[in-house]
Formats: structure tokens, C-alpha cells, sequence
């Protein structure tokens, strides 16, 4: 039998990019989980995905997504890498950037700094 000893951070060493991670694309998921600032969480069926639009202007960029009866608007980096998952319904999860660590991601990886949601069925993007 052989075990391990790690001290300190390197007891786990990705723990620290696993922070940094804003979204993570799948294979196939039939789901999009959406995870809000205050720990709402939603599950809604790709069968619902209606749209997706993008909108980059001057260092903001900005990713607008519309379900059958919640809309999403996700402001960030990188955003554009994002979009192209959602073009092949790949994304598994999303959640916002904790704090902290957005400086740091900007330079490594898409950051998603805000997600609003709204539940008015007639939003449409």
C-alpha cells in the first residue's frame, strides 16, 4: 500500500484553478445550471434555449441569454468563448467570478463578473 503526505497548497493543486473556473462545458448535458451571486441556482433544459447575443463594446462584453421563460445577462471577459459553447449546447454550468480572484483569472481565462436574471416571459433579446 502507499500512501501520500502533501502539506499545505499542495495538497490539492488545482483547488486553486477550480476557483477560477466561471463556466465548464460537458458532453451533451440536457441542462444549463445557472448559479447566481446569492446561491440561486437554476436548472433549465437545453429544449428551452431559445437565443444567445453578444455584444462587445469598448473593454465591456456582454452575453444575453434567452430561455422559453428566463432571460440571462452575463457581463465579463472573454465572453466570446462562452458564446461559441453555447453554439454547440455544451456548457454545463456558469456561475460568477468570486471577487478575489478576477484580476487574476482576466489574465488566464474567461471571467464572468455579473449574472442578472429575469423571469419576464415576454424579454426577449
Amino acid at each position: 500500500m502507499q500512501t501520500e503526505v502533501q502539506i499545505g497548497s499542495r495538497s490539492r493543486p488545482n483547488a486553486r484553478n477550480e476557483d477560477l473556473k466561471c463556466w465548464q462545458a460537458g458532453e451533451n448535458p440536457l441542462c444549463l445550471r445557472i448559479v447566481l451571486s446569492d446561491e440561486t441556482q437554476f436548472v433549465l433544459p437545453y429544449g428551452y434555449f431559445e437565443s444567445a447575443k453578444y455584444l462587445c463594446e469598448g473593454n465591456e462584453e456582454t452575453l444575453h441569454l434567452q430561455f422559453k421563460s428566463h432571460h440571462f445577462t452575463i457581463k465579463g471577459n472573454l465572453l466570446s468563448e462562452l458564446l461559441g459553447a453555447f453554439q454547440t449546447l455544451s456548457v454545463a454550468w456558469l456561475k460568477k467570478c468570486p471577487r478575489r480572484y478576477q484580476a487574476l483569472a482576466e489574465k488566464r481565462q474567461g471571467v464572468i463578473a455579473t449574472i442578472e436574471h429575469f423571469s419576464d416571459e415576454k424579454k426577449q433579446i
